[in-house]
């Protein structure tokens, strides 16, 4: 039987380097979620994921929180980063506003730049 997940507060996500899954799925939960409710909201919604991500992502973390990390442990930091930035995608499309192109830094060497013009979003500057 799955177990129920319960996101954290809002404003206490766990860490990313205790548990990645939990920390992606609060984010996504707490986060994601409210990123595209109103337009005016968009640019502070879109700040606070930065904040987020930037907990894994920072040179300073990546230094020295992933020094002596397994490769196994990187892979999970890695994919639940990519997981946000999917769920960021998926709730783009399902936006009932246009928005002008605003661009996240995901580390790694990955970036996601989205905008929506007359109902129709672009992810890196492609149809998504």
């Amino acid at each position: 039987m799955a177990r129920h997940f319960q996101p954290d507060d809002r404003h206490n996500i766990t860490n990313p380097y205790d548990d990645p899954h939990k920390w992606a799925e609060s984010v996504k939960k707490t986060r994601v979620n409210d990123l595209f409710k109103t337009k005016g909201g968009l640019d502070g919604h879109v700040k606070q994921i930065e904040q987020e991500v930037k907990r894994v992502v920072s040179d300073k973390n990546k230094s020295s929180k992933m020094e002596g990390m397994g490769g196994e442990e990187v892979s999970e930091l890695m994919t639940a980063v990519e997981s946000i930035k999917s769920s960021i995608v998926a709730a783009a499309k399902a936006a009932d506003f246009d928005f002008d192109k605003f661009g996240l830094d995901f580390g790694f060497g990955t970036s996601l730049f989205l905008e929506k013009k007359d109902g129709k979003l672009k992810r890196d500057g492609r149809p998504a």
